[in-house]
């Protein structure tokens, strides 16, 4: 059987369907932006009452940030010890899934700030996993373009969120939003899981330098 290596400036497909994966995983990401600090003026406060709405939604968004930049450094480790990448993606779109459904039987602030902190740390596990593999389905020459693809699908994913988000909630209620998260969440797992290869340190450029005899 002949291996089909990729040329210099050639982009391995499985970078279009990660790239697509991750644009139906952010657009659930930007209506749980936009929707949970909404969502929190209908809970109530077990240890702080009087809470003013808008410090809550403060809170919720901080907790999402803190957790999920904080994670990726020691996950992104992890990931390179074990040499493996799919794993992480894989976890992190489950804990993605599996938060966005929660949030629809969550009346307490509190339990709404634990669930962002989880949920910001599954996330944090795909995104240095998924760099990786950008990385590895991309030649140096290629590798502007691989990232600027990637990036652009995250962008118009998180950016068209909000509007969907609104839109879905206006008409249909928070419940919908928050199942529709999860359902766009399935979807970027499943284009993963089955048409995604795991990646390795090892690169894709090196099988293309030995077809030039390097």
């Amino acid at each position: 059987m002949v291996k089909k290596y990729l040329s210099s400036k050639e982009l391995d497909p499985k970078l279009y369907i990660l790239s697509i994966s991750k644009f139906f995983k952010d657009l659930g990401t930007g209506i749980l932006a936009f929707l949970i600090p909404l969502f929190i003026v209908q809970t109530h406060s077990v240890f702080f009452p009087e809470i003013p709405d808008i410090v809550k939604a403060g809170i919720v968004t901080t907790v999402f940030g803190f957790f999920n930049a904080f994670s990726q450094p020691f996950l992104g480790k992890l990931s390179d010890k074990l040499d493996k990448r799919k794993p992480f993606v894989l976890l992190g779109l489950t804990g993605f899934i599996i938060a966005s459904v929660l949030y629809s039987y969550i009346s307490v602030f509190e339990y709404i700030v634990l669930v962002r902190a989880i949920q910001g740390i599954t996330v944090g596990a795909t995104v240095p996993a998924i760099i990786a593999m950008v990385t590895h389905f991309s030649t140096s020459e290629a590798r502007g373009r691989a990232i600027g693809i990637y990036s652009s699908m995250r962008g118009f994913g998180y950016g068209s969120g909000a509007l969907l988000g609104g839109i879905v909630a206006s008409y249909f209620g928070f419940t919908a939003g928050f199942y529709l998260c999860a359902s766009l969440g399935l979807i970027s797992l499943f284009l993963v899981h089955f048409f995604v290869n795991e990646t390795h340190h090892i690169s894709y450029e090196k099988s293309t330098n030995k077809t030039r005899g390097f």
